[in-house]
């Protein structure tokens, strides 16, 4: 027994002397690698000991050795999924790998150390590395080696260091584990208590973020046996560890006597069995990032230098992915690492984390220096960027630009090939050149670049370089589309909502509008607001709208704040508010957005929220109007032929409605018939009378529509002809147009182009009761007692009414009455707004 355990100290001694030689030599080595010449004097003094402490740690080894032998030759199986769990992230990696397992080390737990075989020994204030049970590579914190089977790694923190992490990376050394992620028999992937209590003696319990991982648990609600959590792949978590550790796990163990039985692992928090007393401290988090045990080789390869995995390993801390928290300044020192091995996707990735201010100030002349270096390797990635750098940096250069964009668009770089398309579409450097600029993008399509897709499609639809195909056109924006690009989506759903190269389908078109709604395209919001206005593929709900259109307002979008100005004005969706209104139109207003302008000037004309002022309403119609908005054009006429607020001026009055009809605009186009009806700034014409009224009525204006009849019922400008005049009165008033209305009454009381009806001719005298000509016949119905009885009083309060509103013809028929006696109580001084 005796040369056994003189054996198996004479072996620990060699082999932790082979690990002190071994780091002198690495550490001599590497000692001018930048920041770690200051850390050499620390080192010589964990050397010195770990060489004082060798005698004990070789008598304890020697101690469980027979305990643990039964463990040493358990298998790994190759393939099994791991929990690689870090709490540095900077220096992410697997301790060892011998023999094709990971080995790693368990708190309070021991193990033989024979075929351990260091493959790599990184910085000393990262990771400990040493094949021998108890080194103190870290003041206070030994690394203890466990079994090949446990896959397990653990380093104590320091004494009293303590992190809430919530989800973050600390910046010092925490507690590092691997612990094996299990499948239970319905094929769920599990993690067991028992192990992560074999790693953290002390655990209470896990937490993602503020969430507590609850054990799982049985159709009746029974904690399973043995304890389990679901595993987390990929997820930063925390472990809850109720006392600090604050003496090393060896050093506790080398004080137990030689006598003593080999120490037992700690029970779980959960467990019926008492443990033993010991001092209650504060609670500590530790950090756990779960990984593949592919990403753990790639961190490996990339601690040892290997430039690729340094790349794939900068990537993963500047996209936060590998379930590493995202981290500039690690993406970037990484980055550089592969850099300095003149990797040219590094370098570009340098330039671009330069360039952008992740990780190091933004330098666009350090970020040029490294775009250029990769692109002189033919990095296709580095010509475009730097090619990018010359179209839109400070020392912009299109030809440059260029010369680098070809360069990288040739070896098939689909943003590349998508910017020169562009080069040649705005004429950038080159001459313009829509045919090379479909060749490009077409290109770029191929490959699925979203952007190229979106401006391929947009030379579809508007027949630049290809014939115009609209059909085309929505066949790419759709490809772009399900790609998630917004602006694509947006035109998709416009394509929709108007049946522009796909069928009408407003459901489709508030489908496409929402998605592009949500990534913060501020006109898709604006669509989809309008859809929601108009209950359009989506129930009608003015709130819903004012949500939209608040999104795209408060982003400073003109045609939104135009829109919520609306909503105020109008009390749609939100309480009528002229302020609020007035505040949201000169928002846009400022922005030079007529509708706005013209809305503004509405409000000083009617004086709501603010006092009536014709100056400035014809200011604001003005500012408008000359930006060639038609609504405007048309109110600044009415101003000039009215004179207010601004000298009355016929002949530039004819100006404004010109401008406003030629775009379309009704009102002005039935504006313009009236002048010409009666002569006012321009020969008195019928003819052109009638054409402006017809042009007008064919757009469902009512008051085109009323005057159309009137001209075609007296022949004036149109051949006379009362069935026609008939069909407009009716258009017109179905559209609540008192004057048509009152026309339908006159022609079905006097039988013209309808058979004579008393009482639908009293049916829509009434309608338009407001009107004089309508008062006059509800007066002459009573007068004569036609469709009603007969009643001269009745019959002289209408015809008062008309009287009092100018009409000729009520005064003369209340005279009439007034003389034969009726009606002696009445008199022609009674305000119009008199009541039957």
């Amino acid at each position: 027994m005796t040369g056994v355990v003189f054996a198996f100290s004479f072996l620990g001694t060699l082999l932790i002397g082979f690990v002190a030689g071994f780091l002198i030599t690495k550490y001599t080595r590497l000692g001018g690698r930048e920041g770690e010449n200051e850390q050499n004097d620390e080192l010589t003094e964990q050397l010195r000991l770990l060489t004082d402490t060798l005698g004990q740690q070789n008598k304890h080894l020697v101690q469980r050795h027979h305990y643990q032998h039964h463990r040493q030759h358990q298998s790994y199986l190759n393939g099994e999924k791991l929990a690689h769990v870090t709490a540095n992230q900077e220096e992410f990696l697997p301790l060892f790998i011998a023999n094709h397992s990971v080995f790693g080390g368990r708190a309070g737990g021991g193990g033989a150390i024979d075929r351990l075989q260091p493959q790599s020994l990184p910085d000393h204030n990262q990771y400990q590395d040493w094949d021998s049970v108890g080194s103190p590579f870290m003041p206070g914190s030994p690394m203890v080696l466990g079994q090949p089977a446990s896959l397990a790694t653990i380093v104590t923190p320091p004494d009293g260091e303590a992190n809430a992490l919530k989800g973050e990376w600390p910046t010092k050394n925490l507690e590092i584990v691997q612990i094996v992620i299990q499948q239970d028999s319905e094929g769920k992937e599990i993690v067991l208590w028992e192990d992560i209590v074999d790693a953290f003696r002390d655990a209470v319990n896990v937490r993602h973020g503020t969430m507590i991982l609850p054990f799982l648990k049985d159709k009746d609600l029974k904690r399973l046996h043995p304890p389990r959590i679901a595993a987390m792949p990929n997820t930063v978590l925390d472990v809850l560890v109720d006392t600090p550790r604050t003496l090393p796990v060896v050093q506790s163990t080398m004080r137990q006597s030689a006598t003593q039985s080999p120490p037992k692992p700690a029970p779980s928090p959960y467990s019926s069995t008492p443990s033993r007393q010991r001092q209650q401290r504060p609670p500590k988090n530790i950090s756990i990032a779960i990984v593949t045990e592919e990403f753990g080789k790639i961190a490996l390869m990339a601690r040892r230098g290997d430039a690729k995995s340094q790349t794939d390993l900068a990537k993963a801390f500047h996209r936060g992915s590998e379930g590493l928290s995202k981290n500039y300044e690690l993406a970037l020192k990484w980055f550089l690492r592969a850099a300095e091995q003149e990797d040219p996707i590094a370098e570009t990735n340098v330039g671009f984390l330069i360039m952008n201010g992740q990780g190091a100030p933004r330098d666009t002349a350090k970020a040029t220096m490294w775009y250029l270096k990769a692109a002189d390797r033919g990095c296709a990635d580095g010509q475009y960027r730097l090619g990018e750098l010359y179209s839109r940096g400070v020392h912009q250069d299109y030809p440059k630009a260029m010369e680098w964009l070809i360069k990288a668009a040739n070896q098939g770089h689909a943003e590349a090939q998508t910017s020169v398309g562009n080069f040649y579409l705005h004429a950038r450097g080159v001459d313009q050149d829509y045919s090379k600029a479909e060749k490009w993008f077409a290109e770029s399509a191929a490959q699925g670049h979203a952007h190229g897709q979106r401006l391929l499609a947009l030379l579809y639809h508007q027949g630049n370089g290809v014939p115009q195909d609209y059909f085309k056109a929505a066949e790419w924006f759709n490809k772009a589309a399900d790609q998630g690009d917004a602006n694509s989506q947006n035109v998709l759903g416009a394509y929709y909502n108007n049946g522009v190269g796909v069928p009408q389908d407003f459901a489709l078109a508030a489908k496409w509008f929402l998605k592009a709604a949500l990534q913060d395209q501020t006109l898709a919001q604006v669509n989809l607001g309008f859809l929601y206005t108009l209950g359009q593929g989506v129930p009608q709900d003015h709130l819903k709208a004012v949500e939209w259109f608040s999104k795209a307002a408060h982003r400073g979008y003109a045609e939104a704040q135009f829109k919520l100005g609306v909503q105020y004005e109008h009390g749609r969706g939100v309480s009528a508010d002229y302020s609020k209104a007035m505040q949201w139109y000169s928002k846009a207003a400022t922005q030079g957005y007529p509708n706005a302008q013209s809305n503004i000037g509405d409000l000083y004309y009617r004086g709501l929220g603010i006092p009536q002022d014709y100056t400035k309403s014809s200011e604001w119609f003005s500012k408008a109007a000359h930006q060639g908005y038609a609504e405007a054009q048309f109110r600044l006429g009415c101003a000039l032929e009215r004179g207010r607020g601004i000298p009355k001026d016929d002949p530039k009055a004819l100006e404004w409605y010109f401008k406003a009809a030629a775009q379309g605009h009704p009102a002005a186009q039935a504006a313009l018939g009236v002048l010409y009806r009666d002569g006012l700034g321009v020969p008195q014409d019928y003819i052109k009378s009638a054409e402006w009224f017809s042009k007008a009525a064919h757009q469902d204006y009512a008051e085109a529509q009323f005057r159309l009849g009137y001209a075609l019922e007296r022949g004036r400008g149109v051949p006379k002809d009362d069935s026609k005049a008939l069909e407009w009165y009716f258009k017109a008033a179905a559209q609540g147009h008192s004057a048509a209305q009152a026309g339908l009454g006159v022609s079905y009381h006097d039988g013209l182009g309808v058979p004579q009806d008393f009482a639908l001719a009293m049916d829509w005298y009434l309608k338009a009761a407001g009107q004089a000509e309508a008062q006059v016949g509800i007066g002459m119905l009573y007068h004569n007692g036609e469709g009603v009885a007969r009643n001269p009083t009745r019959a002289m309060k209408w015809y008062l009414k008309a009287a009092n509103q100018g009409s000729k013809e009520g005064r003369e028929f209340f005279e009439k009455l007034k003389a034969k006696g009726y009606g002696s109580h009445l008199e022609l001084a009674l305000p119009p707004a008199y009541a039957e």
